[in-house]
């Protein structure tokens, strides 16, 4: 049981900093500016990646802390706190942020569906790794 909580955590680190690092190389949304009437405006697009980015901070920095520290109790309820964030950040694009791009564009055909599937799969484990480390926290 230890064993397969320290391995759920290694899996939700790893993918929280995939998000992270991926939001802005990977799987980035397209360009950041359009002009619009003589100026150069942000799209929504790139305020969707830059959430999506800080909440992948938040999500890796907790991830981080779950296997350093090694008290199961911490681990459960920091890995408790991931899965309803990891939802949040599934949603920011398109739903949280509308991405109004054409539908071949890179941030509909790369980066929303990649952020979605990491963060849910983020989710599901890290609500794992809660329920194994409560289960071993609980011997003690």
């Amino acid at each position: 049981m230890k064993k397969t909580g320290t391995i759920l955590s290694i899996i939700v680190a790893a993918l929280s900093l995939l998000l992270t690092v991926g939001v802005k190389t990977f799987f980035d949304a397209c360009d950041k500016k359009m002009e619009m009437m003589g100026k150069e405006l942000y799209m929504n697009c790139h305020f969707a990646e830059q959430a999506v980015f800080a909440a992948g901070i938040a999500l890796s920095i907790i991830a981080l802390l779950a296997l350093i520290i090694p008290d199961r109790r911490f681990r459960a309820g920091a890995n408790g706190a991931m899965a309803p964030l990891a939802v949040i950040t599934a949603l920011i694009p398109k739903t949280f942020i509308e991405i109004m791009c054409g539908s071949q564009m890179d941030c509909q055909t790369t980066m929303i569906p990649a952020v979605r599937v990491i963060s849910i799969a983020i989710a599901v484990i890290a609500a794992a790794a809660c329920a194994v480390n409560f289960i071993a926290g609980k011997d003690r």
